[in-house]
């Protein structure tokens, strides 16, 4: 879903997203989920891209900020991530207690 004008303005491509990138035009990226992964990751980017969401709420169709935060979530450091806990059982009988 990401344009290549998109990914030229990625942190990985040599420049920081929401540096080199005008309000207009994230504001656009958000409406057609195409925010660079890099971007939604960077805390600087992030601060700004909210910042836009806030300021164009009435704009941006309904799901696409949800989606865009999925996005982010997915998109996140494995060591940010809480590992997986299997859910605790209780044994059914007194063989299967330790």
């Amino acid at each position: 879903m990401m344009s290549n004008d998109t990914a030229t303005r990625s942190p990985s491509a040599g420049g920081c997203y929401c540096s080199s990138t005008g309000d207009k035009t994230i504001l656009n990226d958000i409406i057609g989920l195409a925010v660079p992964v890099e971007a939604l990751i960077a805390k600087c980017c992030w601060s700004r891209i909210s910042r836009i969401w806030s300021q164009n709420k009435t704009v941006i169709p309904p799901g696409t900020w949800p989606r865009i935060c999925a996005l982010r979530g997915e998109a996140g450091p494995p060591s940010k991530k809480a590992p997986y806990m299997p859910p605790f059982t209780m044994p059914q009988n007194e063989e299967e207690a330790p």
